[in-house]
């Protein structure tokens, strides 16, 4: 697995069918269960990652291809 780069609040790690996100620093387990919650809850269909797996202090999501939010924030 390589390391994403975009990353800034999580250790987050991809091998292009998964994405392994693990949950750091302040307010970590809240976070994580939030973005867990919202995953769960959206319809099927639409361009979000799936959840392939709870773990303690992470998720495993399923890998979408596209560009990072950051990227296109920069490039304006």
């Amino acid at each position: 697995m390589r390391r994403l780069r975009h990353g800034y609040t999580n250790d987050t790690w991809t091998d292009d069918s998964v994405v392994a996100k693990r949950y750091v620093g302040p307010l970590a387990a809240a976070r994580r269960g939030n973005e867990l919650a919202v995953l769960s809850r959206l319809p099927s269909g639409l361009p979000v990652p799936r959840v392939v797996e709870a773990l303690d202090d992470g998720l495993l999501l399923g890998h979408l291809g596209g560009v990072p939010g950051q990227e296109l924030i920069a490039a304006g």
